[in-house]
């Protein structure tokens, strides 16, 4: 699989722009998405954990208030994608140097990445802290995202694919 990936950077394959910056752009939505799932997971398990594990109640107990343990939580959860943006941005930069995806585009792609991971996260926190159990919060976390993922995934791969592209392909 590697091979394969290499012999298409070098050009052994004879792909246009064009079709590169589609390649790119469906790549990085999938992969990405593996990451929003991973953020879904992880913040919608955050506090249910210490909840069924009975540490919710010590932690509220510390010096540290509400508002930073929430926030802490939100962006713990959100890293969680950070290993999968740093494996999209080598090919990402790759074909914005060689096409015409451009580093505007790509810079819109890492902005709506990171404004619908953090509402992801901050969702799965939420969901953590309303239900009743862990697995009644990755459920609703799941679900909400998956219903909203549309649209968040709508505005990852438009400026990815620019609106004149887009009317080519449909």
């Amino acid at each position: 699989f590697l091979q394969e990936w290499w012999r298409f950077f070098e050009g052994g394959y004879n792909v246009s722009n064009e079709t590169l910056g589609i390649m790119a752009s469906v790549c990085s939505i999938a992969w990405v998405g593996l990451g929003y799932l991973m953020v879904a997971f992880r913040s919608a398990s955050s506090i249910g954990e210490e909840k069924d594990r009975d540490c919710w109640i010590s932690l509220l107990s510390t010096p540290i208030t509400a508002r930073e343990m929430i926030v802490s939580k939100v962006i713990g959860s959100f890293l969680t994608i950070t290993p999968y943006v740093l494996v999209q941005m080598p090919i990402l930069l790759y074909c914005a140097a060689t096409t015409d995806l451009g580093i505007l585009r790509l810079g819109y792609w890492l902005i709506s990445v990171i404004v619908f991971g953090m509402a992801v996260a901050s969702l799965g926190v939420y969901q953590s802290l309303v239900q009743s159990s862990t697995g009644r919060a990755i459920g609703m976390t799941l679900f909400i995202s998956a219903i909203f993922s549309g649209l968040g995934q709508i505005f990852m791969i438009l400026p990815m694919m620019g609106a004149p592209e887009l009317g080519k392909l449909v």
